[in-house]
């Protein structure tokens, strides 16, 4: 079975998952060099987390062909303001090749599985 390649993904990650995606990285399963990373802790401060995120978003796709943006579950995001605006809403308003994988508390193993079904159901 070929390795998959990450070459051609950008990642756009809340700060807090750098440790979990930088060991992806050197133990050379993530053999991407573009990870771009939101100040932790900003579900505190969701203005802040939509202007960070969608101007991570827009610097990855001047450097590569698709965007996974790894995020937290539903309470990384909660805008009081406009209950109905999710962070999945955010995402699709990117356009083509920018998705979505939903973080949380997993092994390992399952991390990579989660990360690589996210990269594949990114549209070609």
């Amino acid at each position: 079975m070929d390795k998959l390649s990450f070459a051609d993904v950008a990642i756009v990650a809340c700060g807090t998952m750098s440790l979990e995606l930088k060991h992806l990285q050197k133990e050379g399963f993530l053999d991407t060099s573009h990870i771009h990373y939101t100040s932790p802790g900003l579900h505190q401060d969701i203005r802040e987390l939509e202007r960070q995120l969608i101007r991570l978003i827009k610097k990855a796709k001047q450097t590569a062909e698709k965007v996974l943006v790894v995020y937290g579950g539903k309470f990384c995001y909660v805008n009081v303001d406009e209950p109905t605006r999710l962070m999945q809403t955010i995402i699709e308003e990117q356009g083509p090749r920018v998705g979505r994988m939903q973080a949380y508390p997993v092994s390992l193993d399952r991390f990579k599985t989660l990360i690589t079904e996210g990269v594949n159901n990114l549209a070609p």
